[in-house]
């Protein structure tokens, strides 16, 4: 087979990881907008609702900080994309079966993997870590 073929699962992951890091950028960037908007919205309909202009100042830099502390990596779904590429890697490196652009893939491939799964598991890790602690009610 055409090795161009083999190739298409590493581009299709390489394609859907980039997309998905796009789509999560810009969609993050449209909810800040949002809120800097719907607090702008609030004090044109009732500027009485806020001290003076330095309240609506302040509610916007009170949104800032939130949006810093909420924007952070996801390191589960990095080791998890990762390992994603490191297994078409694999897959493809196999399938062309010789030379040294095949060998390279298949190490390179393994690599991935390895450090995928590590990074997925710190991940989930530290998720589980960061959950509120819910203590029942007796």
């Amino acid at each position: 087979m055409d090795p161009i073929l083999y190739s298409l699962p590493l581009l299709l992951s390489v394609t859907l990881v980039f997309t998905y890091a796009v789509l999560r950028t810009f969609t993050q960037l449209w909810i800040i907008h949002r809120r800097k908007v719907a607090i702008f919205q609030k004090y044109e309909q009732d500027p009485k609702s806020f001290d003076s202009s330095q309240g609506v100042i302040e509610q916007i830099l009170e949104q800032e900080r939130l949006n810093q502390a909420v924007v952070r990596q996801d390191y589960a779904i990095t080791g998890t994309c990762l390992s994603a590429l490191g297994l078409s890697g694999v897959f493809l490196g196999r399938f062309l079966g010789y030379g040294e652009f095949a060998v390279g893939l298949y190490i390179g491939g393994i690599a991935c993997i390895v450090l995928g799964v590590a990074i997925a598991l710190l991940g989930y890790l530290i998720r589980a870590l960061t959950r509120p602690i819910h203590t029942p009610q007796t």
